[in-house]
């Protein structure tokens, strides 16, 4: 799935990370709120949803866990002022520090969209391995 969804109000960071993903090939949506990232999980599902901290009201914390029960397989990026837990993976969800470099961040988001993806062809409709003799 190479759709994410953006939660943030960081203009200068949107407009950072917006072009160079779309030119790589993938769908971004962008909303203000962690609330309408809510919303919009409710409608669609997203391969990654990145969730800004800073933001007021729902929290992306609590976002996270809205949207991972309504789509577990959709894995999160929550972005974080502190150094508490930077750059890890707890629960499905990475945890990155701001400010973060853009390329190394369109890299991490390559990185995860590519292993979902071929994560979710294994086996399934979309796996490319077949049994020559059962194709004959």
């Amino acid at each position: 799935m190479r759709n994410l969804l953006l939660s943030t109000q960081d203009q200068i960071f949107i407009k950072g990370l917006y072009s160079p993903l779309r030119d790589e090939g993938f769908e971004v949506d962008i909303v203000e709120h962690a609330s309408e990232s809510v919303r919009y999980s409710l409608h669609k599902s997203y391969g990654v949803v990145i969730l800004d901290s800073r933001d007021v009201g729902l929290n992306a914390y609590e976002a996270a866990s809205i949207i991972k029960h309504i789509r577990p397989e959709t894995t999160l990026v929550l972005l974080v002022d502190t150094d508490i837990m930077e750059n890890e993976l707890i629960d499905d969800m990475f945890i990155i520090e701001t400010p973060v470099e853009l390329d190394y961040f369109i890299k991490l988001l390559k990185q995860i969209i590519n292993d979902k993806f071929m994560t979710e062809k294994k086996g399934g409709m979309y796996d490319t391995k077949r049994s020559h003799v059962n194709s004959l």
